[in-house]
């Protein structure tokens, strides 16, 4: 009886945690949406303190930005195409570790950390998937 009722926690467990590493994308598209979230429902966050210095680009670009990573990281946990994971996984690297420079410029903060986190496990997470053999 236990091991029935415990049986799909096991099972999602077993695939989360698998040799193909979908959690990478649950991971990694998550905090993605969640900013683009925050883009709509709370912009002037995005106007104040280190936020203000990724200004680099408009807050509307950074909205394309979070849903595409969002979306194709989605995508890529229905379908798995090893190949648009390994493309999701560098472009989230590239995306996070860029703004961790970038908030990290004046010093270092919680934020800083938290998103070089986030590049690194993308970019470990894309190394892995790289170095790993496909998978149907």
């Amino acid at each position: 009886m236990i091991v029935r009722a415990f049986s799909p926690l096991v099972s999602f467990l077993r695939w989360v945690f698998g040799p193909c590493a979908p959690w990478l994308d649950l991971v990694l598209a998550f905090p993605a949406l969640c900013w683009a979230a925050l883009l709509i429902a709370r912009p002037e966050v995005f106007e104040r303190g280190n936020w203000a210095k990724i200004g680099l680009l408009p807050s509307e670009a950074w909205l394309v930005i979070m849903v595409g990573l969002g979306a194709v990281h989605l995508i890529c946990v229905a379908q798995r195409l090893h190949s648009l994971r390994i493309v999701a996984a560098a472009g989230s690297a590239w995306c996070w570790l860029f703004i961790a420079y970038v908030i990290g410029r004046n010093g270092i903060t919680p934020g800083t950390i938290l998103h070089a986190e986030l590049g690194l496990i993308a970019l470990f997470g894309g190394l892995h998937l790289y170095s790993s053999p496909r998978r149907p």
